[in-house]
């Protein structure tokens, strides 16, 4: 690939653990826009010394595992309660490698992942008027329909990431359509235009900020004002974060499972289907290609796969198990810690041998 490809994504310089359980930024002031593949690209131009930024990600999950401080289990059962065992689990700093990687990358933004469109009616016959929010791959575009003299009109405004829907319609109804709930990260038949109940969203509001929702329409998301209310709950990261790990673990592993491996690739291909190639005018007046991608957790995918298909190797540590990335298909190893700790076995148990031959 002759130019090297932008995109963008949100971040804040600090986060919490909210009273929702959600991964929230102390601050929406300090919400920032920056381009994930910046770190791609350094890694692609001197792999010896970087690593892809999913690759983080996954260290965040195996270690977490590693010290059995947080799992997937320990949140399931702490999502089955009031709410208490998160706080508390929090309040023990397990979640501190999560709130610290969240200040580098941003969220995963699981809810924008699964959202399709948001449509909102208020009221009835001729009078009605609707207003559309819908993706277009990783793009939002807003679409305002309403009757006027018998006919339709319709408009449609493209919207900027930074960009709100402003509060034009008086209160009435809205519903969103997405995955089973907003948490469905694989498309199917069955979910794929299901409705999701309103009341579901609060999981992912940060009550911390919900005074910032001053308007009827829920925001656009992607926007500022979606930014200022939204948060990943911990739950829901993990189980991206997991999903993603998972499908790249199984198309690495040396398992004879042909079948298991066509399946996570399907998956990986499902998580980056989103991301689109958008044109975007540069202060100069030229132009450049960038990726738009609905939530971070795509971006990533999006990476794994060019990676996989490409001389980027993806390669699992025969020491540790650690995924990691190479530009050389020599490398057997994560580190040099892995390197020497497999060497040194080696020789024990080769002097162990001579000592049980002689």
């Amino acid at each position: 690939m002759s130019a090297q490809l932008k995109g963008k994504w949100w971040r804040s310089d600090r986060y919490i653990v909210g009273t929702g359980g959600q991964l929230v930024p102390v601050s929406v002031e300090k919400i920032e826009e920056y381009d994930p593949w910046e770190s791609y690209w350094e890694w692609v131009g001197d792999w010896r010394n970087n690593q892809p930024p999913y690759i983080g990600l996954f260290d965040l999950l195996r270690d977490a595992a590693l010290t059995k401080t947080v799992s997937l289990g320990s949140l399931l059962d702490a999502a089955r309660g009031d709410g208490t065992p998160l706080q508390r689990m929090n309040q023990e700093g397990m979640f501190e490698p999560i709130l610290d990687w969240c200040s580098k990358h941003g969220v995963l933004g699981i809810l924008p992942h699964t959202l399709k469109t948001i449509e909102y009616t208020q009221g009835e016959g001729d009078n009605q008027v609707k207003l559309i929010q819908q993706r277009v791959g990783g793009r939002w575009e807003t679409l305002i329909i309403k009757n006027e003299d018998d006919e339709l009109n319709i408009e449609v405004t493209p919207l900027d990431f930074g960009d709100s829907v402003p509060p034009k319609l008086p209160r009435g109804d809205w519903h969103f359509v997405g995955g089973d709930k907003g948490s469905s990260l694989l498309r199917s038949p069955q979910r794929e235009n299901q409705k999701i109940d309103k009341n579901d969203l609060d999981r992912f509001i940060a009550k911390e900020h919900k005074a910032l929702w001053k308007s009827d329409i829920f925001p656009v998301p992607l926007s500022r004002a979606f930014w200022n209310i939204y948060g990943d709950p911990v739950l829901s990261f993990f189980t991206g974060a997991n999903l993603l790990y998972s499908c790249l673990r199984d198309v690495l592993d040396n398992l004879d499972l042909p079948e298991r491996k066509a399946l996570s690739v399907r998956k990986l291909n499902i998580l980056a289907e989103p991301v689109t190639h958008t044109v975007e005018p540069l202060p100069d007046g030229s132009r450049s290609c960038e990726l738009s991608a609905p939530s971070l957790l795509s971006t990533f995918a999006t990476m794994i796969v060019m990676d996989l298909a490409s001389e980027n190797r993806l390669l699992s540590c025969i020491e540790c198990e650690r995924i990691f990335a190479s530009g050389t298909s020599k490398a057997t190893y994560c580190s040099s810690t892995c390197r020497n700790r497999y060497n040194r076995r080696l020789y024990r148990k080769r002097q162990k041998e001579n000592q049980d031959q002689s």
